[in-house]
């Protein structure tokens, strides 16, 4: 292993040589995973998830995304502020119109 850590589901356990192996199979695979997993090699187990956050960290951790997400959330935040104003300008117009009457 490279060093990271996966997580996966338990598929099936084998009983060989007097030691369990565990079969595992991720989310996103149709098949199970090919090499067998033993218990001295896990190192945690789930208890509970969120959904989509593994999807949003991967996706964060490239620089240009990062970028994209940031500039989108300046435009959002701009774009907000707009139609802020925009409903105090129709008050304000709404205000003066009736007062001139």
């Amino acid at each position: 292993m490279n060093g990271k850590i996966i997580i996966s589901k338990i598929f099936n356990i084998k009983n060989v040589d007097g030691k369990s192996q565990y079969i595992t199979k991720a989310n996103n695979n149709y098949y199970p995973d090919n090499v067998p997993v033993f218990y001295e090699q896990i190192i945690g187990e789930v208890h509970k998830s969120i959904p989509f956050l593994g999807l949003i960290i991967s996706i964060l951790q490239s620089k240009i995304t990062t970028l994209i997400f940031i500039i989108l959330l300046i435009l959002k935040f701009l774009y907000n502020r707009y139609i802020y104003k925009m409903k105090i300008n129709r008050k304000k117009k709404k205000q003066q119109s009736s007062i001139s009457y």
